[in-house]
């Protein structure tokens, strides 16, 4: 996975005679040319973003990019695609962790909101700038609602196995909870307030994930400051 939790410069493959194989380098290449995407799509917009200033800031040529991607909306999807996999690792890591279900949501939405936060450029890339793309970013964007989905009735099932009076979890309520979750989450980012933004949705997000689950009762008790 491609870091992109500082904006410190791509670092070069060595120069001259080295030991690593082709697809060692082909894989570096393609590592910095999506970190490239993300970081100057966050700093000046997908639509400003060309082939050119993603080669120059990874610092590769353009017969490299173009032989990982055909073009940029291509090179940009494939690091948000990327960037939902190692969001929704980093989440069913610590999911597996805590003792009951309603400490792994509390778990899971510090998690959430952390690595939105120790990533600028992606969680703007992430939330935001997916939607330039439009009608193709807007499918980018549904494919990780989906996902993230799925997540959210994994935890669900293990809340009835915990409390067997839970009821079933129809698929519109997941499905509002990870919409409702990233349209906050886009709107403080949107704003320039990404440093506050695990104060700021930390106990309402937990909430309205506790609500979805359990009810009003068990939210507004979970959710109370720790």
């Amino acid at each position: 996975m491609f870091s992109t939790a500082q904006p410190e410069p791509v670092e070069r493959l060595p120069r001259g005679p080295h030991h690593l194989t082709h697809n060692q380098v082909r894989a570096h290449q393609r590592e910095r040319l999506l970190r490239a995407v993300v970081e100057h799509a966050a700093a000046h917009g997908y639509r400003d973003t060309t082939v050119a200033d993603i080669v120059k800031r990874a610092r590769v040529s353009r017969a490299a990019f173009y032989r990982e991607f055909a073009d940029r909306e291509v090179c940009f999807l494939a690091a948000y695609h990327e960037l939902t996999s190692d969001l929704l690792r980093e989440l069913v890591e610590i999911g597996r962790r805590p003792p009951d279900y309603a400490t792994g949501m509390r778990d899971g939405v510090r998690a959430f909101l952390d690595w939105l936060q120790r990533r600028p450029a992606a969680s703007r890339a992430w939330t935001v700038e997916i939607l330039a793309l439009g009608a193709v970013g807007l499918e980018a964007r549904e494919h990780s609602i989906t996902r993230m989905q799925r997540l959210f009735d994994t935890v669900a099932v293990r809340a009835r196995r915990e409390q067997p009076g839970l009821p079933e979890l129809p698929d519109v309520v997941s499905r509002a909870v990870v919409l409702a979750t990233i349209d906050l989450a886009t709107t403080q980012i949107r704003s320039g307030k990404l440093a506050t933004l695990r104060p700021d949705l930390e106990a309402p997000i937990l909430y309205l994930w506790l609500l979805g689950l359990a009810g009003h009762d068990v939210a507004t008790s979970a959710a109370e400051p720790h």
